[in-house]
């Protein structure tokens, strides 16, 4: 009974039985109270040693199965940032970059669409970097400006922000055109390389939902790899216009001292 029991029920068991053995020892002509008060003490301690034993068996199932679950569920996520860390780095255009950590980023949390958006050298605005799930209405709805969404504001001090409604929280900028494309609960957190904020990765999800630690610090990981994603593109731009500059460089000479050498 207590492997298959609560311990409430097993003590209600405990207590019928004694109570019918007590009627039986009063309807027996030779029964003896003594007898059984010896026996329900004896089913009493029983039901305690039994329950005992089970409770703290149920504990370590339950931690034993939470730990599988975990592991389970870090699995596929481990397995996600490699897949995602491998797109990301199979190429250095800078847009193809962020577009495939949008679409592998929605896939991967089951959300309606993602965002990424890129913070101008001064870090007062916020230009699009990469969506996946979202209409080009919404896209080209105009720049985002830290100073009038408190949301991107708090991000760019490298803060993790989760938003339960982005149609009523005042701290978000686009309320209407969030509202007209369906979307509801976000989470957003900073794009860091080198102690730097290089931009924003959001998720947006169509129906409220709030997001768990675990849930965040995967956005996070996602984000710092879309961040070294995001400086290589970069330097590899910064590379090739010094390569266009040096080859500029070249012919600007050659054709300048051609004629005064001849």
């Amino acid at each position: 009974g207590a492997i298959l029991l609560s311990r409430a029920a097993c003590y209600l068991l405990a207590c019928g039985v004694g109570g019918l053995l007590g009627v039986l020892a009063w309807l027996t002509p030779d029964g003896s109270l003594r007898t059984w008060a010896i026996l329900t003490l004896f089913f009493l301690v029983t039901t305690w040693l039994a329950t005992s034993i089970t409770a703290r068996l149920r504990q370590k199932e339950d931690a034993l199965s939470r730990t599988t679950l975990a592991l389970d569920r870090s699995f596929p996520e481990m397995e996600s940032l490699y897949n995602i860390g491998q797109l990301v780095n199979s190429t250095l255009d800078l847009d193809e970059v962020l577009r495939l950590l949008a679409e592998h980023t929605t896939r991967l949390f089951g959300v309606k669409a993602c965002f990424v958006r890129i913070f101008d050298r001064g870090g007062k605005t916020l230009s699009i970097g990469g969506s996946y799930g979202l209409s080009r209405e919404y896209i080209d709805k105009g720049p985002v400006e830290v100073g009038k969404s408190w949301v991107d504001f708090e991000v760019l001090k490298g803060r993790t922000i989760q938003v339960a409604d982005v149609t009523e929280d005042l701290r978000f900028q686009y309320r209407e055109e969030a509202r007209r494309e369906g979307l509801r609960s976000m989470l957003s957190c900073p794009m860091r390389a080198k102690d730097r904020t290089l931009g924003v990765l959001r998720i947006y999800t169509a129906q409220p939902r709030v997001f768990g630690a675990q849930e965040e610090k995967l956005l996070l990981n996602l984000a710092n790899l879309g961040a070294l994603a995001l400086q290589n593109a970069r330097s590899f731009g910064d590379l090739q216009a010094l390569d266009r500059e040096r080859i500029w460089f070249a012919r600007m000479t050659h054709h300048q001292l051609r004629s005064p050498l001849a």
